[in-house]
């Protein structure tokens, strides 16, 4: 017949499969407390790395706003480059245009001058071919 099994047994029987639990429950501990660090680093380079990007997109939102205003700058430079090129041709339109007007001037004088017979006191001002 077999043997009947007390609470006493049974006890027994369950503190003998509990023992030694208690370090493999440690080195369990222990093992997840590594695990904890290595996430913990993992996170903190995650918290920098966003850190770091927000602050190069920063940076960056800098470049493109400098590179904006100096696009804006240089239109202005040409636009006034432009203006003052067209002032120059139109000064120098007019200029031979007096220039051919003076001269038309200076001859009509000069033959004043011949016919009343007055002497042109400047050499530079006598007619070509004289």
């Amino acid at each position: 017949m077999a043997k009947e099994i007390t609470n006493e047994d049974l006890a027994i029987m369950i503190k003998n499969g509990f023992d030694g639990q208690d370090k493999k429950f440690k080195a369990h501990d222990e093992k997840f407390s590594g695990v904890d660090k290595r996430l913990d680093k993992i996170e903190e380079t995650e918290k920098k790395l966003i850190l770091d990007n927000v602050i190069v997109k920063d940076d960056l939102n800098i470049v493109k706003n400098d590179v904006k205003e100096i696009k804006q700058n240089v239109e202005k430079i040409l636009n006034s480059v432009d203006g003052i090129a067209k002032n120059y041709k139109d000064v120098k339109a007019e200029q031979i245009s007096n220039q051919g007007a003076h001269q038309r001037i200076q001859q009509d004088v000069n033959e004043v001058r011949n016919h009343v017979g007055m002497s042109i006191k400047n050499p530079s001002l006598e007619p070509e071919g004289v």
